[in-house]
């Protein structure tokens, strides 16, 4: 019985030392500028990185090869919560702003590429109290992410006409 135990104990441990390995690819050089691929290499099949830590690990990776064009915030369904609440729960990030997102939808929809991450429960911050820390004024959609800093992620996917499932 130990010796089951202490193997079990001893492939856990490989398997936790394994997923703290990061190989970032490069998006011109390694992916050859192809967004769903740059994503795919390095948050979708190096998740297990990411898993368990906060967002502002992921954004790190992530901003060193494109800014956060577009953040939207997802939410639980109001009618899971007794109140009628809705919590912060995931973020869509997408690589282009707002003001491309025609040009995109009518020209080249597989370029349009978001990354999705679901956040660990249980949820805590209400929609209404996460939209009342935006400032007024001049505000980037990287800061509105940024506000999630401290989000635990579970897990990350990626969606486009060419991700790979």
């Amino acid at each position: 019985m130990r010796k089951t135990l202490f193997i079990i104990t001893l492939a856990c441990c490989c398997l936790n030392i394994n997923a703290q390995e990061f190989k970032y690819y490069n998006f011109k050089s390694s992916c050859n500028k192809d967004t769903t691929e740059y994503l795919y290499k390095n948050f979708v099949q190096q998740k297990s990185y990411f898993v368990n830590k906060k967002l502002k690990e992921f954004l790190k990776y992530y901003e060193k090869d494109f800014e956060v064009g577009t953040a939207n915030v997802g939410t639980t369904s109001p009618y899971i919560d007794p109140e009628g609440k809705e919590y912060v729960s995931h973020i869509d990030i997408f690589w282009n702003g707002y003001d491309s997102w025609t040009f995109l939808f009518e020209n080249h929809r597989d370029w349009f590429t978001t990354i999705y991450i679901t956040f660990k429960s249980p949820y805590t911050l209400e929609e209404e109290q996460f939209y009342e820390r935006i400032p007024d004024g001049k505000f980037t959609e990287s800061m509105k992410a940024h506000l999630l800093d401290y989000f635990i992620i579970q897990d990350i996917e990626i969606y486009g006409k060419y991700a790979k499932k």
